[in-house]
């Protein structure tokens, strides 16, 4: 049995629009992940930036959030994104 030349086409077509869905959701994540760490950078840089000048100033507090770890938080199970409580 041979196919036809427009069959061949369509799946030549099929296979083009996968790799560029590919190519395009690498450069995606790329872009994402290149965001993510500087994000992290910059809020790595502020802490540093906070505690310093908290440092300076004489009598002064750490607030609270100074000693916990800078990070991204897990939402809670059962609740949705624009479910408040």
């Amino acid at each position: 049995m041979t196919r036809s030349s427009s069959d061949h086409e369509r799946r030549a077509e099929a296979l083009f629009k996968k790799e560029v869905q590919a190519r395009q959701g690498h450069e995606a994540m790329t872009q994402y992940r290149a965001e993510q760490q500087a994000t992290l950078d910059k809020t790595a840089r502020l802490r540093a930036q906070r505690l310093a000048q908290n440092a300076k100033e004489p009598g002064a507090q750490p607030s609270k959030n100074a000693t916990k770890p800078s990070g991204l938080r897990r939402a809670r199970r059962g609740l949705h994104l624009g479910a408040r409580r």
